[in-house]
């Protein structure tokens, strides 16, 4: 008798177990959907003029649950006899000076843990 009780313990515990573990498994991603929940939005298009101090203001659409996101500005591509360095590229808010005439590309991507979206923006300077 007493040896079956303890058999009898010993397959709830084991079985207690597993379900603690496949549980705990599943849980790390919880509530966080496979496709991004938010839009990243790097602004419109526009025409500024050389040596003009340009802002870009990244923003974050359709956030419901206003959460932090991380941001990274990159310049995609420049005029050749351009090297424009970006000014706060991880952040919401990125700035350059252009200095040549030409089409400025840039993608603005955020990010929020594993899920991410991206925008892109250009910016003709005359």
């Amino acid at each position: 008798m007493y040896r079956c009780k303890n058999i009898y313990l010993w397959f709830v515990v084991c079985f207690l177990t597993t379900i603690f573990f496949v549980a705990c498994r599943n849980e790390s991603n919880v509530g966080l959907p496979d496709e991004p929940f938010f839009s990243a939005n790097a602004g419109n298009d526009t025409t500024i003029t050389i040596g003009q101090t340009y802002t870009l203001n990244g923003e974050v659409v359709s956030d419901s649950v206003n959460l932090s996101y991380d941001y990274e500005w990159v310049m995609i591509s420049q005029p050749s006899s351009s090297s424009i360095t970006l000014t706060g590229a991880n952040s919401k808010r990125a700035s350059f000076i252009p200095q040549v005439a030409g089409e400025y590309f840039l993608r603005l991507t955020i990010s929020f843990e594993e899920i991410i979206d991206e925008d892109e923006i250009v910016i003709m300077v005359r």
